[in-house]
């Protein structure tokens, strides 16, 4: 994915870079500081998102929306607003939506979700794990991306499932918070919500919660794409081991955020490794803008 930025000194090019890496492995971000220098940068290359204030210091936003319809972009265009008023005549002169200071991580991600400039590839794995999880918790749950990713580097109680091909290193990561891991065992096992919170109050576990967790963690198995891979092993632990700490910002991970209602609300990382456990270092395809209303569904995850 590639955005152009037009930044004015107040730190928008940094908002905009920490949000889309927590939802993308290696976004291109192009900084610009005129509205002439970003036309001049989308003539050298293709844009899906183009991020401006409405006020930018060279021209009108009308003018600058101008020359992007001139130049035949059709990407998608935000604009930075100080006050409601500007958020009104920003959508009103021609942009697709108006993020209003100080921004707000959340707001941000719904609207790039919501005219698809992420692509096709994480939109259909959202579907495919909400399907796998429906078939255990038989219960409403939602589930969306998340801007708050499980901090892999600091210590604290997480469930780890790891994957791989029989004889053969872990290629493949499931990394679940205290809530989600709890939440999900408790729910699968038919613990009333009020028990699972005493639970998750004291930190507790059972076997027959660990047990359900476990085929919960199964069913992800398809959604690593990996023929013959299967899960090892299900273990909770304090301390992350050295092959997820060492992962990089742009290794293949996604981060998910899941609602359990009842049963808590909590946070899933999955992640990729090569052969030596490692972090896995092939390049993601270029993501492809989606025209058409809902994108196809794959089936597969990175």
């Amino acid at each position: 994915m590639h955005a152009v930025v037009l930044d004015t000194g107040v730190h928008d090019v940094g908002f905009v870079r920490r949000v889309l890496r927590s939802l993308e492995y290696a976004p291109q971000v192009t900084a610009v500081q005129t509205g002439s220098e970003l036309v001049v940068a989308l003539r050298r290359g293709p844009a899906d998102l183009v991020l401006a204030p409405f006020e930018p210091p060279d021209m009108l936003f009308r003018r600058l929306r101008y020359h992007l319809d001139a130049s035949a972009w059709d990407g998608t265009l935000g604009v930075f607003a100080d006050d409601a008023q500007q958020v009104q005549a920003a959508l009103e002169a021609g942009g697709h939506f108006a993020l209003r200071r100080p921004l707000d991580e959340r707001t941000f991600v719904r609207a790039l979700h919501h005219f698809r400039v992420l692509g096709e590839e994480h939109g259909p794995l959202l579907e495919d794990l909400e399907d796998s999880w429906s078939v255990a918790l038989r219960r409403p749950f939602a589930l969306g991306f998340t801007t708050d990713p499980i901090d892999l580097d600091r210590p604290g109680s997480v469930w780890v499932a790891e994957y791989g091909r029989k004889d053969g290193p872990v290629t493949a990561l499931t990394v679940l918070d205290e809530t989600l891991g709890l939440g999900l065992g408790a729910a699968v096992s038919l613990i009333p919500p009020v028990m699972t919170r005493e639970l998750l109050r004291r930190r507790a576990s059972n076997e027959r919660l660990a047990r359900n967790l476990k085929m919960v963690c199964e069913l992800l198995v398809d959604l690593y794409a990996d023929e013959g891979l299967t899960m090892r092993t299900l273990r909770r632990t304090v301390h992350v081991s050295r092959a997820i700490r060492t992962l990089a910002r742009d290794d293949l991970r996604l981060d998910v955020e899941v609602d359990l209602k009842d049963y808590g609300r909590g946070r899933a990382a999955f992640l990729r490794l090569d052969g030596q456990n490692r972090p896995a270092r092939r390049p993601l395809p270029a993501p492809t803008r989606v025209a058409t209303p809902a994108p196809q569904r794959s089936g597969r995850f990175l």
